[in-house]
């Protein structure tokens, strides 16, 4: 970490105790060699990509490089992992919000009393117990720890009595994979979608991702179970995704099929949850991309109105099912973990429940269910 990085570091930690904001821009400086986003953040992936990259900077989920050599003359599994990026793009910040925008909608709280975090660690705690959810465990044997995950969502959902389907697409050798889609519609406008996002695959050690990602995913759940009586005038719509361990693959396939059916101009608003199981400090992360800036302050608006949360916003998104979205420019928002601080056991296989911090995840489970009201129009 150079000596701007580390200043801006110290600054961060300052003004997150005075509750001033913090705005990273222009990171960088007027250096007119091209850096990169890195967006992976797997060690076996980093380490790949050390022989071919100088470190720039590295601030919380921003981790940038520059190229050793032109980035054409790097294997194709090099480059997948790199994004080129402008300085401007790249910014990691407290918001600085005034508490009269803070305004709490006594409709929407009665909502969150409905949240149950027992309910919450049983969806968990079943989800977790599952050996190996990672996808390659489809073309290993039948009835896989990912297939039967799937098939207890889709029944999950189902309880709710969410229309659930399987939206399942070929990207392995052998079986295919699925995601789980369940779909309330909206009471006056079925045909605008807000679209909540947590993927259910892991990276296959056994019995582990508690965090990465059966916490998003039965969030999903949880949050299906507690707006199920709650009309809506918008369509919810709760995707369950497959494939994102191994590139984001069953929400890309679910955005392309939307495109294909002439359905992708429906989705208004998405929101994805991934890793909200760890916590050291009460902060969440809130990730878009530029054009997105000022959903993301509105967003974190939110997280001081209806949570005990501190926000931190981050900038260009990358890395998880937020992206395909936001590709296809929908406004959409990533609910993480803090990346300073995030979970010690990240793509490792203590990631057990034993590292769940619950409270945390209910507060994030408590924001995505006020924005969701608030997005899809509660009647």
């Amino acid at each position: 970490m150079n000596r701007r990085i580390r200043i801006l570091a110290v600054l961060g930690a300052l003004l997150l105790l005075t509750g001033t904001a913090l705005r990273l821009s222009a990171f960088g400086g007027n250096d007119p060699q091209p850096i990169y986003l890195v967006t992976s953040h797997h060690p076996h992936d980093l380490e790949a990509l050390a022989p071919y990259t100088l470190p720039h900077m590295d601030e919380g989920r921003l981790k940038v490089v520059k190229l050793r050599k032109d980035l054409d003359e790097l294997p194709a599994q090099i480059q997948n992992l790199l994004r080129r990026v402008r300085p401007s793009e790249l910014k990691s910040y407290f918001p600085e919000i005034p508490s009269r925008s803070l305004k709490r909608r006594v409709e929407v709280e009665e909502v969150l009393k409905k949240i149950s975090k027992t309910k919450y660690q049983d969806y968990l705690t079943f989800l977790a117990s599952f050996e190996d959810r990672d996808v390659a465990g489809l073309d290993r044997k039948a009835n896989s720890g990912n297939e039967r995950a799937v098939k207890w969502l889709q029944e999950e959902f189902e309880k709710l009595n969410y229309r659930t389907s399987l939206h399942c697409y070929k990207a392995r050798r052998y079986a295919e994979e699925c995601n789980v889609v369940a779909v309330r519609p909206g009471r006056e406008l079925p045909d605008e979608w807000v679209v909540v996002v947590g993927h259910l695959d892991d990276v296959g050690h056994h019995q582990a991702g508690a965090d990465d990602n059966a916490s998003g995913a039965v969030a999903l759940l949880e949050m299906a179970r507690v707006l199920s009586e709650q009309p809506t005038a918008k369509t919810l719509v709760f995707l369950a995704a497959n494939g994102e361990e191994t590139g984001l693959v069953g929400s890309k396939a679910y955005v392309k099929s939307l495109s294909e059916s002439g359905e992708l101009s429906k989705v208004k608003y998405s929101i994805n949850m991934d890793m909200i199981g760890y916590n050291e400090n009460g902060v969440i992360d809130i990730e878009t991309n530029n054009e997105f800036e000022s959903e993301a302050n509105w967003y974190s608006t939110q997280v001081k109105t209806y949570t005990r949360l501190t926000p931190n916003i981050t900038m260009p998104a990358w890395g998880s099912d937020h992206v395909p979205f936001l590709n296809q420019k929908i406004p959409t928002i990533l609910t993480i973990e803090h990346w300073d601080t995030k979970t010690p056991c990240y793509h490792q296989s203590c990631d057990k429940l034993n590292t769940v911090a619950w409270d945390y995840a209910m507060e994030i489970v408590k924001l995505n269910v006020a924005v969701s009201l608030l997005k899809a129009g509660m009647l």
